[in-house]
C-alpha cells in the first residue's frame, strides 16, 4: 500500500500545494486506486502502480477528455513525468506541463519518485531503483488502452512514449535513456552532466546548495511532517539512503568530497552514460543556473551531438539560484511549446516535422531568442590582458576562511584584501556569448588555495553580475600547510612555488556596448562555497615576464 501520510493527515503544505494544482487525488483505494475527474479538455486519474521490487509508486493520469469515453478506441502517444527534488507529483510545474501535454493529444503519467509525496520506498538520488522503477511505468503505460503501442522490444511492451521533467527529473530522464531503449525521445530540462562537477566544481564545495538540498531531501522524504506545525522525526534515518547522510557529514568535516562520495555522484551522472544514448533528446538549460550551471547541459549535448544522436539545446533566462531569477510566463510558455514540438516530431510518425537550429537561447538585452549553430571559441574573440588593468606586478589576496568578499547569493560585492577586480574597457559593441578563459599563474600560500572568478558589467558606474555566476577554482603545492609556509620564510626567505592556471568560466551571454567595462573579479571567498581551511591567501601575477589574459568569446552584432 502507499504511504497513508498525505491521504489520512495531509500537512499543511501538503494541502496547499493540492489547492494551488487544483488537485483531484483522494484516498488511496485498492491497487490502482482512482478519484475521476474531467475539465473542459482533460480526465485526470489517481493510480497506484507496484514497481519491480513490490514498491508502491502514485501517480496522476492526465489524458485528452475524449479518452475517458468509451465511444472511442482511440489511443495516444505518452509522455512519462517526475518532479523536482523534494517536491511532489502535485508540483506547480508538473501539474501545469502535465495539462499542457494532454491538451494537445497524450497520455501522461507523472508520479511521485519513490520517496516522496505518497510513493513509498527511500530516496536514493536517482539510483538504480530509480531508474528500474521508470522502466516499470513504461511497461504500465503500455498496458493501458488509452497508450499507443509499438512492436515489442526484447519480449517487452513498448508503449509510444517519451520523458520530459525539470532537475531531479531532467536528470533521471537521462540514465533510464541509457537503460532502456523504450524511449522515443526525452526533455531534460535543467539536468547535471556529472553530479560531483554540480557539488564540488574543482574539487571546491557549494555548501548553500548541498545544505539546502540535503535538508529539503530529508524534510520532503519520510523525514519530517509539518502537521500542526510540530517537527516530528519519525524515521528521518530512513527517508533517503544511508550514504546521503554520510557525503553530507563527511564533506562538511572534511572540506572535500571523499572517493565514496564521488562514487556514489558518478553512479547517478550521466557522464558515465551518455555514450549508451541514441534517442532524440532536447536539452533545456538556464543562463542563471547556480547548481547545474550551462556548461552541465552544453557538455551532454556537444556528448550526444559527436555521437550522431539527434539532440538540440536551448538556453533560457531561468535555472536553479540563491539568489534572484524570474522566468516569465511567456518564457515558460514558450519552453513548453517548443518541448512539445520535440514530443511531436519523435511520438507522431514524423507528422509534425520540427526545424529547430542545433542551439537556441534566450538574448537579455533584447528580450528575444536567437538561434546559432555553435559557440564562438574563446581564442578566436577578445583576449585582455590584466596587467593593463592592474597595478604592479602582482596582487596579494588574503584567505579569510569567513566570506568577506564575493556573494554568490546576492550579487553585491565587498572589496579589501580579499578581493581583486580588473577593469577592461570595451572600445566596440560585442556580445559576449559562451564560456569566457582565465590564464594565469598564482601562487598559494598554503597547500591547497581556492580563488573565486566573477564577471560583471560596468555601465554608466553600475555594476551587473553575469546572471550571477561564479567559477571557484583550486590551486595546490605539494607540501606546504599556511603554517609550514611561514616557518620556511621566517627560516630561509619565502620561495613560493606558483602554479599556471587555464580555467574556463561559467558559460554566460551578455551585450557590452561601447562605453561599457568588462570586470573580473578574483577573491579568496564566497558565501555560496566552502573556502580553503589551509591557506592565508594567494599571489596573482600579472606581469610582461608572467602575463595573465582572459579571452571572451564573441558573436559581434549591431544594436
Amino acid at each position: 500500500m502507499a504511504r497513508k501520510r498525505w491521504s489520512e493527515n495531509p500537512t499543511r503544505r501538503a494541502f496547499l500545494q493540492r489547492v494551488a494544482a487544483g488537485s483531484l487525488a483522494g484516498i488511496v483505494g485498492a491497487s490502482v486506486g482512482t478519484t475521476d475527474a474531467t475539465t473542459r479538455d482533460t480526465h485526470i486519474e489517481r493510480v497506484e502502480i507496484e514497481s519491480f521490487d513490490g514498491t508502491t509508486i502514485v501517480g496522476s493520469v492526465y489524458e485528452p477528455a475524449g479518452a475517458a469515453t468509451t465511444a472511442t478506441d482511440r489511443s495516444y502517444p505518452a509522455v512519462l513525468m517526475t518532479h523536482t527534488w523534494g517536491s511532489d507529483r502535485m508540483g506547480t510545474a508538473q501539474v501545469r506541463m502535465a495539462e499542457y501535454y494532454a491538451q494537445n493529444g497524450y497520455v501522461v503519467l507523472v508520479y511521485d519518485s519513490r520517496g516522496f509525496g505518497e510513493s513509498d520506498g527511500t530516496v536514493g538520488l536517482n539510483g538504480p531503483n530509480e531508474v528500474r522503477d521508470a522502466s516499470a511505468l513504461i511497461s504500465w503505460l503500455g498496458r493501458r488502452s488509452t497508450v499507443e503501442v509499438d512492436e515489442p522490444i526484447d519480449g517487452r511492451v513498448n508503449p509510444r512514449v517519451g520523458m520530459d521533467g525539470i532537475s531531479y527529473a531532467g536528470g533521471l530522464q537521462l540514465t533510464v535513456a541509457a537503460a532502456d531503449d523504450r524511449l522515443d525521445a526525452i526533455v531534460p530540462r535543467l539536468a547535471w552532466h556529472d553530479l560531483s562537477y554540480s557539488f564540488a566544481p574543482d574539487g571546491v564545495i557549494k555548501k548553500g546548495w548541498a545544505t539546502l538540498l540535503y535538508v529539503t531531501g530529508i524534510a520532503d522524504s519520510r523525514g519530517i511532517s509539518l502537521e500542526d506545525m510540530v517537527l516530528s522525526f519519525e524515521n528521518i534515518e530512513h527517508g533517503v539512503e544511508p550514504q546521503l547522510h554520510e557525503i553530507y557529514r563527511d564533506t562538511m568535516v572534511e572540506n572535500e568530497l571523499t572517493e565514496d562520495a564521488w562514487e556514489y555522484l558518478n553512479a547517478r551522472s550521466p557522464i558515465e552514460k551518455l555514450d549508451q544514448i541514441d534517442i532524440p533528446t532536447l536539452f533545456i538549460a538556464g543562463w542563471s543556473d547556480t547548481l547545474f550551471t550551462p556548461q552541465e547541459a552544453i557538455r551532454n549535448y556537444r556528448k550526444l551531438r559527436n555521437q550522431a544522436v539527434e539532440t538540440r539545446l536551448l538556453l533560457h533566462d531561468g535555472g536553479h539560484t540563491l539568489g534572484v531569477s524570474s522566468t516569465s510566463g511567456g518564457t515558460a510558455a514558450y519552453i513548453d511549446d517548443i518541448a512539445r514540438a520535440w514530443m511531436d516530431t519523435h511520438l507522431t510518425d514524423g507528422t509534425s516535422p520540427m526545424n529547430l537550429p542545433p542551439i537556441t537561447y534566450y538574448h537579455q538585452q533584447s528580450d528575444s531568442w536567437e538561434a546559432i549553430n555553435r559557440f564562438p571559441a574563446a581564442e578566436d574573440g577578445l583576449t585582455f590582458s590584466l596587467e593593463s588593468a592592474a597595478l604592479g606586478t602582482h596582487s596579494l589576496l588574503v584567505n579569510t576562511v569567513v566570506s568577506t568578499s564575493m556573494n554568490q547569493f546576492v550579487p553585491i560585492l565587498e572589496g579589501g584584501v580579499t578581493a581583486v577586480s580588473f577593469d577592461f574597457p570595451v572600445d566596440e559593441p560585442f556580445e559576449l556569448l559562451g564560456p569566457p578563459v582565465l590564464d594565469v599563474t598564482i601562487a598559494p600560500l598554503g597547500r591547497e588555495t581556492r580563488l573565486f572568478a566573477m564577471l560583471s558589467r560596468i555601465h554608466s558606474e553600475n555594476e551587473t553580475q553575469l546572471y550571477n555566476q561564479v567559477t571557484p577554482f583550486s590551486v595546490e603545492t605539494e607540501d606546504d600547510t599556511a603554517e609550514e609556509l611561514m616557518e620556511r620564510k621566517n627560516r630561509r626567505g619565502l620561495e613560493l612555488q606558483s602554479e599556471q592556471k587555464h580555467i574556463e568560466l561559467v558559460v554566460t551571454q551578455h551585450q557590452f556596448d561601447s562605453d561599457d567595462a568588462l570586470r573580473l573579479t578574483l577573491a579568496t571567498t564566497d558565501d555560496a562555497f566552502f573556502a580553503s581551511r589551509t591557506s592565508l591567501g594567494a599571489l596573482v601575477y600579472h606581469s610582461e615576464e608572467t602575463p595573465a589574459t582572459l579571452s571572451v568569446p564573441v558573436r559581434r552584432r549591431d544594436f
